[in-house]
């Protein structure tokens, strides 16, 4: 196990249930753009004070309740287990970080070389790589403003776990499901957790910085984690 611990049970879906969403409420705003493969995309706008438009979709899903994919930090694939070993920014079995490296050495870890990145290069950008110049993973500033641009509530949509971020401004909303994250081969905290990357790493070389949710409803907050783990991601347009 990792840093992203504590659990709480998965509840069903029931008839009439009162956290229930209904679809239509993620429709109100909804604008169509395109990716560098001419696809259309759905987007929404907050009122965000820099222009951002955010995904109806996570990445790797084609409906707001879906989970889509899964990404270790800086890699721009998902895969079928996540590991130190097999955690693209490292070699020597997980043990000298390569890129995205703050200082010589710290405890438990070495890296080769010191290039003091804290930010994702654009060609580690999974949002970017896959959908184009105009998108981007969120900066952990982006979340900042989402949950101070917004009201939300945490509730189920179709049967899934999530939180709905609705504009204080503009009425429009996003639902960010609570897909848990990936270590090896497991899920964990699927439908109590949500946890997704920015393109931002900590002060500490191995982990990187993320926003999660928590159910029961919290104030969601910004957090690091292990770099290696699979998380979800949420694209952003501009």
């Amino acid at each position: 196990m990792t840093a992203l611990t504590v659990a709480t049970l998965f509840t069903g879906c029931k008839k009439d249930d009162p956290d229930a969403i209904d679809m239509s409420i993620l429709k109100k705003g909804v604008q169509i753009v395109y990716d560098a493969q001419g696809n259309q995309h759905e987007v929404v706008d907050l009122g965000f004070t820099n222009g951002l438009l955010w995904s109806t979709c996570n990445l790797g899903a084609n409906s707001p309740q879906e989970l889509g994919n899964f990404y270790a930090w800086g890699e721009t694939e998902p895969k079928e287990s996540y590991s130190e070993a097999n955690y693209k920014w490292t070699k020597e079995e997980g043990t000298v970080f390569t890129k995205y490296t703050l200082k010589k050495d710290e405890k438990d870890v070495k890296m080769d070389p010191i290039d003091g990145k804290q930010i994702l290069d654009a060609t580690d950008d999974a949002v970017k790589v896959a959908l184009g110049d105009h998108w981007k993973i969120p900066l952990k500033e982006d979340f900042t403003e989402l949950t101070t641009a917004c009201k939300r509530r945490c509730c189920k949509l179709n049967g899934v776990w999530g939180y709905l971020f609705t504009s204080k401004e503009t009425g429009n909303s996003i639902f960010l499901p609570l897909a848990g994250f990936y270590d090896e081969t497991d899920n964990f905290f699927i439908g109590t957790y949500g946890y997704y990357w920015t393109n931002y790493l900590s002060s500490d070389t191995r982990e990187a910085t993320h926003f999660y949710m928590v159910r029961p409803e919290n104030n969601p907050a910004r957090h690091t984690t292990e770099r290696y783990l699979g998380l979800s991601i949420r694209p952003v347009y501009k």
